[in-house]
């Protein structure tokens, strides 16, 4: 991996925000998931495979299943390929 001698790593497709919630988390072992930025959160951490992130937005999802938007969290989770939801 080149990133590992690079002294900036460009990450591509991630909002400043969600890669400051996973840099926190790195060093904190907490995550704190809301309703604006669940799904990007969560898509960044399944690409990072950042499993506990994952498992705390999937928990977060579940949570606040309702008939209005039951489908299109399916889906979502289908295209990034989560299984847990």
């Amino acid at each position: 991996f080149k990133e590992c001698s690079a002294s900036e790593v460009t990450l591509r497709d991630v909002c400043p925000e969600v890669v400051g919630r996973l840099i926190d988390f790195a060093y904190t072992a907490r995550i704190t998931v809301g309703e604006k930025c669940v799904l990007h959160l969560l898509l960044a951490a399944m690409r990072f495979q950042m499993e506990d992130v994952a498992k705390a937005c999937c928990d977060f999802l579940t949570k606040h299943l309702e008939p209005a938007n039951v489908i299109g969290i399916a889906r979502f989770a289908e295209e990034i390929g989560c299984s847990e939801l």
